[in-house]
């Protein structure tokens, strides 16, 4: 027998159009949530019609569970991720998977990017919670080798992309030397060809992409929120979260229902300086030398085939010389009494002579954040750049351009509008004893609830930060050095660095403070 199942027509009651509209509109609100439920969803719906009947004088019908559910589940999956997360999470998880970014050869191509560890560390002595700091890393792409790393407190800017360029063009000869722990050998150095990285002011920087022009290196923006084009890093910080911090204590959550009745703060056990040994020691006897899902890569077996066969290009200055190509351009007024840079007066005999020879006006030229106790100044004439001293050494060196921001703006509100270099020594001073009461508690009040905000306790510790995300280089000015100057010329000439000051009693940082 032949069934007529399909002559007898649409048998199910259509809905009133405001009772479909309702239906519609409490399905989507419905998904808007994280974890949806569609009891819950029903019960809103009944309560919308009733109150549309009582006000409008009509008898609706309520909809079944069942046309609920169906009616559910018949949005689409990108409909209801849109509905979810938003537009952006939904074309990133439904966007065509293109195939990754061949390359060839190492430092061909490297990735460069920011994120705040899902982690809160402590002050080594006191012990209390600092607050979450801030990872910056260069990956390469042919590899999958780290190349560099800065980890602290100072969020995504120059001063942090700079440590972590540095960090990556360098050889690591220090790991070994300062982290005991440490087993294989980082072998990641050297000067990439292009770096990659997202839309960040701090990447935009038009002192950092002509440093990196006056390295030989290109740079590339990726378009905004479209972090699958920088794939290598995006996938490492992922492994970051989920490898090496999961067992951490103080561990945070991302989502704070899977926190539970786990307290990160009150768990925090974890110094800085122990994360920083903890970060190497992973990137170095564990990542490095870890083949992938696939078993088609180990990052540094990679790296030590790739370098018999096509060799990096390697940075064969001085740490100092690096510094300088990695410092911020800038113009600057030059006078009677040298040059002054927010209250920082820089002066000597070659500035002087530079003064008597082209007068007063502006002159170009380049600083550290990471220590504002010199500057160098280019002589247009001989086309190169001498170094000038802070004249009040014991404040300038090793400071950084943040932390004296601070000092300023204490010395403006607390001490008097015109102040001069002697009140920033007294305002520094008084900082110190503020960050003491901050972070330093006696074995007595451990236990104690702290009255210390943790975001005071962040800018405490990124005030008192120094540059010891690994790199412990000095670049010692001996008593026998009498002048430091780049002669500016094409890539590959050798450069001639001299220095014209009394250095008897002060030596150069690269980049911030030197470790205690």
């Amino acid at each position: 027998m032949v069934t007529t199942d399909n002559k007898k027509g649409n048998r199910i009651k259509r809905l009133e159009p405001e009772v479909d509209r309702l239906l519609n509109e409490n399905v989507k609100r419905t998904l808007s949530v994280e974890k949806p439920f569609l009891a819950e969803g029903m019960r809103t719906l009944r309560t919308d019609i009733k109150r549309y009947n009582n006000l409008n004088g009509t008898n609706f019908n309520y909809p079944s569970y069942e046309i609920f559910r169906k009616r559910f589940h018949q949005i689409s999956p990108y409909e209801k991720t849109k509905l979810t997360y938003g537009k952006r999470k939904a074309d990133q998880e439904f966007r065509v998977v293109k195939e990754k970014i061949k390359t060839t050869r190492l430092l061909e191509r490297v990735e460069a990017d920011h994120t705040r560890l899902d982690l809160f560390v402590v002050d080594e002595i006191s012990r209390l919670p600092l607050g979450r700091p801030w990872l910056t890393l260069l990956i390469d792409s042919y590899s999958l080798v780290i190349t560099g790393f800065y980890l602290g407190f100072e969020p995504p800017s120059f001063l942090s992309v700079a440590y972590a360029l540095k960090n990556s063009i360098l050889k690591k000869d220090y790991v070994k030397d300062k982290f005991q722990s440490v087993v294989n050998t980082w072998s990641a150095h050297g000067i990439p060809e292009l770096l990659v990285f997202d839309n960040g002011k701090e990447f935009w920087d038009n002192s950092l992409t002509d440093n990196c022009r006056d390295l030989g290196v290109e740079v590339l923006s990726n378009p905004v929120r479209h972090p699958w084009l920088k794939a290598s890093v995006e996938r490492f910080f992922g492994t970051v979260n989920t490898e090496l911090l999961s067992s951490i204590p103080g561990k945070s959550f991302s989502n704070v229902l899977l926190r539970g009745d786990y307290d990160p703060l009150k768990n925090a056990v974890i110094s800085k300086s122990k994360m920083i040994e903890i970060t190497h020691k992973w990137i170095v006897d564990i990542y490095q030398v870890s083949p992938n899902s696939l078993e088609t890569n180990i990052p540094d077996l990679t790296w030590r085939e790739s370098m018999t066969m096509f060799p990096v290009r390697e940075f064969n200055g001085s740490l100092m010389q690096l510094d300088f190509k990695l410092g911020r351009t800038d113009i600057k007024t030059l006078r009677h009494d040298g040059i002054n840079i927010l209250s920082v007066r820089y002066h000597n005999d070659e500035l002087a002579a530079l003064r008597a020879r082209d007068g007063n006006g502006k002159v170009k030229i380049k600083k550290l954040p990471g220590n504002i106790g010199f500057i160098f100044v280019l002589d247009c004439e001989k086309d190169t750049y001498f170094v000038v001293p802070a004249l009040n050494q014991n404040y300038a060196q090793g400071l950084t351009l943040w932390q004296h921001k601070q000092n300023r703006r204490y010395a403006k509100e607390h001490i008097r509008k015109n102040f001069d270099i002697d009140d920033l020594v007294t305002a520094m001073l008084a900082i110190k004893e503020i960050i003491e009461s901050e972070i330093q508690i006696t074995k007595k009040t451990k236990t104690k609830k702290s009255s210390s905000t943790i975001s005071n306790r962040v800018r405490a510790a990124r005030y008192i930060e120094k540059n010891d995300i690994g790199l412990d280089y000095r670049a010692e000015i001996s008593t026998d050095i009498k002048s430091f100057i780049e002669v500016k010329g094409s890539e590959g000439n050798e450069e001639k660095w001299e220095i014209d000051l009394d250095s008897s009693d002060w030596s150069v940082s690269t980049l911030g403070k030197d470790d205690e």
